[in-house]
C-alpha cells in the first residue's frame, strides 16, 4: 500500500497501529457529512448535473420501455462494483450467460461461474432494493432485507 496516496485525502487519514507485535495502517475517516462550500463553480456543476438529469428523465418518459436504457448501465455498474471485491466477471461474461438463458431446446445452458453468480446477485439485490424503497425509507430493515437470501433470489 502506498501511504503517500492518503497524505492529503479529503475523506480521512491513515494511522499507524499495532496488534500482537504486527504493525499495520488503519484508515480513519473524517466525520460525515463533510463540509461543502457552495461557491460559484460548485453551483455551476450542480446546475449542469441537474439539467442533465432532467434531460434523462424527459427521455425516459418518451420511451415505451425505459428499461432498455437503464439495464445496460445497471449491469455495467454491477460488474465494476463487484470487481472492487475481486470478482473477475466482465460485462461480456455476464451478457453471454444471460444470452445463454435464451438457449434453444436441446442445447444445455452451462452453469454460471461463481464470479458471474456474484454479479447476478448484485443485480437482483439492486432491483429488489429499488422496488422496496417505494415502501420503506433507507433504514436498517431495508439493508437487512437486501442482504438476505430472499432478496438475491427475487431477481
Amino acid at each position: 500500500m502506498d501511504s503517500e496516496r492518503f497524505k492529503h485525502s479529503p475523506s480521512g487519514k491513515l494511522i499507524s497501529s499495532q496488534h500482537d507485535d504486527i504493525d499495520y495502517w488503519a484508515f480513519d475517516p473524517h466525520p460525515l457529512p463533510p463540509a461543502l462550500t457552495f461557491d460559484t463553480a460548485f453551483i455551476k456543476i450542480l446546475s449542469e448535473a441537474d439539467r442533465a438529469l432532467g434531460e434523462l428523465a424527459g427521455l425516459g418518459r418518451t420511451m415505451l420501455n425505459p428499461q432498455l436504457l437503464i439495464r445496460p448501465f445497471v449491469r455495467r455498474e454491477a460488474v465494476l462494483s463487484s470487481r472492487i471485491e475481486g470478482t473477475e466477471t466482465g460485462i461480456i461474461d455476464l451478457y453471454a450467460y444471460e444470452a445463454g438463458q435464451l438457449s434453444l431446446p436441446g442445447f444445455p445452458v452451462p452453469p454460471p461461474r461463481e464470479d458471474t453468480i456474484e454479479v447476478l446477485n448484485y443485480i437482483a439485490v439492486l432491483h429488489y432494493g429499488t422496488e422496496r424503497i417505494r415502501e420503506l425509507p433507507i433504514c436498517l430493515r431495508l439493508i437487512r432485507e437486501c442482504t438476505s437470501a430472499d432478496a438475491r433470489s427475487a431477481g
